[in-house]
């Protein structure tokens, strides 16, 4: 909702897009590998019609219409994160195949946060949920996580959630 409060005072269109195909991006980098990915400009919404919507309900509209045009599967491996107190939408966690394991019941996990919300223990609230559900509700024998090297909260969090750096 921030960039989208940035939109409301300046009186800027907002340009809507997805991006496909990024979930190889990461495998193909441990390869070398380039990736195709693409990017689809799906609808640009003119000042007017998002003028007096707050920018929680214009949060809610846009990912339904990036929803719409990723199609089901997205809908089925996605899970947003909104805050409590306000419905706002803070973050989100990615459901993806694992591709570097073979012959084991596995999925990989990727995921954001809002930097404003970021180190207050929402992602991990969020992330015990997912990886008992996980677990339990797909059988699953192995997790893995995506960071950044760079990004010492991100592996901080994993660390803590018990997994082990691996690649780095």
């Amino acid at each position: 909702p921030g960039a989208f409060k940035i939109a409301q005072r300046t009186g800027v269109p907002i340009a809507v897009c997805t991006l496909t195909n990024t979930h190889k991006v990461f495998h193909n980098a441990l390869r070398l590998k380039p990736t195709d990915v693409e990017l689809h400009l799906v609808t640009v919404i003119q000042p007017e019609e998002y003028k007096g919507v707050s920018t929680v309900e214009l949060a809610h509209r846009i990912h339904a219409i990036m929803a719409e045009d990723l199609g089901p599967e997205y809908a089925e491996n996605t899970l947003f994160l909104e805050e409590k107190a306000t419905g706002s939408l803070i973050g989100a966690i990615f459901l993806e195949e694992d591709d570097l394991r073979y012959g084991v019941q596995s999925r990989c996990l990727s995921y954001f946060i809002d930097e404003t919300y970021s180190r207050k223990g929402y992602m991990k609230e969020a992330m015990v949920a997912v990886i008992a559900y996980l677990f339990k509700a797909e059988n699953l024998e192995c997790l893995c996580c995506r960071a950044f090297a760079a990004n010492t909260a991100s592996r901080a969090l994993l660390r803590s959630l018990g997994f082990q750096e691996n690649g780095i």
